[in-house]
């Protein structure tokens, strides 16, 4: 990813958003060609644990050594009116992103692949409530994916925020975001009040 100085997160900020937002688009680049699957992937030590279904032709590529996941934050378009002198200026937009390589592992037995099941899961709901059909069903689920770990992880965060702009044009961005209707573009306007660190 293009990371100018100006827009780069510092690492620490760019693992919480990761924890925060566990989404990921997963690039492969194997023999199916340049793949992707949407799956949520996990911190856990120093590495990002996730799952496929068992049936997703990328599980093949998984083995065939670098992985990319790139996680989506919040973007709103920026239009030029908004800025001092508009008529000087062309439409952008605002945006958060983390992008981390890393050496894909398979874990190939059933305990890893039902713990990285309940690692995603259990961000929304506990899969384990004690019960024995409770038990039975992850386990039977478990059975249907194929979990890995991501290791020797490599992070770039991105937070373009209009911090290349004027104090008053950023405001006036800022403003004109956090106005706005549509919840990600005021999620955008929260980012841009806190600072391009986070």
């Amino acid at each position: 990813m293009y990371v100018p100085p100006l827009f780069a997160l510092d690492a620490s900020t760019a693992v919480d958003f990761v924890r925060r937002h566990p989404f990921a688009t997963l690039f492969t680049a194997g023999a199916l060609g340049p793949y992707a699957s949407h799956v949520p992937l996990v911190p856990r030590g120093d590495a990002l644990v996730g799952h496929l279904a068992r049936a997703n032709p990328q599980c093949g590529d998984l083995g065939n050594g670098l992985a990319l996941a790139v996680f989506a934050g919040p973007h709103a378009a920026v239009d030029p009116a908004w800025y001092e002198h508009p008529a000087r200026q062309v439409p952008t937009w605002n945006y958060v992103a983390v992008h981390v390589r890393g050496r894909v592992v398979v874990l190939d037995d059933a305990r890893a692949a039902l713990e990285a099941l309940t690692s995603a899961t259990g961000l929304q709901d506990p899969v384990s409530d004690g019960t024995p059909e409770r038990e039975r069903l992850v386990e039977g689920l478990a059975r249907g994916v194929v979990a890995f770990e991501l290791r020797d992880l490599a992070w770039e965060g991105k937070a373009k925020l209009s911090q290349n702009r004027t104090p008053a044009d950023r405001e006036r961005v800022r403003l004109q975001l956090a106005a706005s209707e549509d919840p990600v573009a005021r999620a955008v306007a929260q980012w841009m009040s806190s600072g391009a660190q986070g």
